[in-house]
């Protein structure tokens, strides 16, 4: 059986294949690809969807869409704190047309 010698000893190269297996079959299991989630899903956004994320899970990637009335509201892109303070800071991207 082939080895490797580093730093921390020997490491058999089929311990490293398998790993790397393992890792592969890890990426796989949750897939390259995006979903995409419609915030208060059928119902659009609106007040009242604090719980609407209960129960799903989101990744890296993830899309959320916002359908809304935009006569009544918008979407303001913001960071933590911004949200938090409900402020949106100077220069954060407004969307306005009821499907961003």
């Amino acid at each position: 059986m082939a080895r490797h010698e580093g730093s921390s000893g020997a490491v058999s190269m089929s311990t490293v294949a398998v790993a790397m297996a393992l890792l592969l079959l890890l990426g796989f299991e949750h897939g390259d690809a995006a979903t995409t989630f419609v915030v208060g899903d059928s119902n659009g956004w609106n007040l009242g969807t604090e719980g609407w994320p209960n129960g799903k899970v989101f990744r890296a990637g993830d899309i959320l869409r916002f359908n809304y009335n935009p006569t009544v509201h918008n979407v303001v892109a913001v960071d933590e704190g911004g949200y938090r303070s409900c402020i949106a800071p100077r220069g954060a991207k407004v969307f306005n047309s009821g499907k961003d």
